[in-house]
């Protein structure tokens, strides 16, 4: 049931903001038009639900399972998400995160969080909380926060606690 609410915000909104970019613009938007997108975008953001693992390209979604998506703003999933492009609002996971290229507003694992190439607001990971190249805000992590080539403004794992973290690696031990 969640998941229909949310294609159905989702695909809501995308056809909203394209409206709304056209009157910006300053075109005339047709039935027609607004019908094709209609059927693009339903076609884009419904979440395919095999066996408890959640597939979309543009849609949010929530999982028992996994969820793999394209380019997703939310994900909820019992074990593992991951995000290929674009825009992660929101993450969370029983065991892993990764977003691989785009912004993350929110991120929380169980286990592991991955942010590959972007720019992260909060990882909160049970384990560890990974940035490969990019910019995060807050890593907060069980046994380590690292950043390969970026900065983080604050990383905190356990008792340890830094601010402004650049090319390095803060771990528990």
């Amino acid at each position: 049931m969640t998941n229909l609410l949310l294609f159905v915000l989702t695909v809501a909104a995308y056809l909203a903001t394209s409206c709304m970019v056209d009157m910006l613009e300053h075109k005339n938007t047709t039935k027609h038009t607004v019908r094709t997108r209609l059927v693009w975008l339903a076609f884009l953001c419904v979440p395919f639900n095999i066996n408890g693992h959640v597939f979309t390209v543009l849609g949010n979604a929530t999982s028992e399972k996994n969820i793999l998506s394209i380019c997703s703003l939310y994900q909820k999933a019992g074990r593992d998400t991951i995000n290929i492009f674009g825009l992660a609002g929101y993450q969370k996971a029983g065991r892993d995160t990764a977003n691989i290229f785009g912004l993350v507003s929110y991120q929380k694992a169980g286990r592991e969080t991955l942010l590959a190439i972007g720019i992260a607001g909060y990882q909160n990971a049970g384990q560890k909380a990974t940035t490969v190249a990019g910019i995060t805000g807050y890593q907060k992590a069980g046994q380590g926060a690292e950043i390969a080539i970026g900065v983080a403004v604050y990383q905190k794992v356990k008792d340890k606690d830094r601010s402004f973290g650049a090319f390095s690696k803060l771990s528990s031990e």
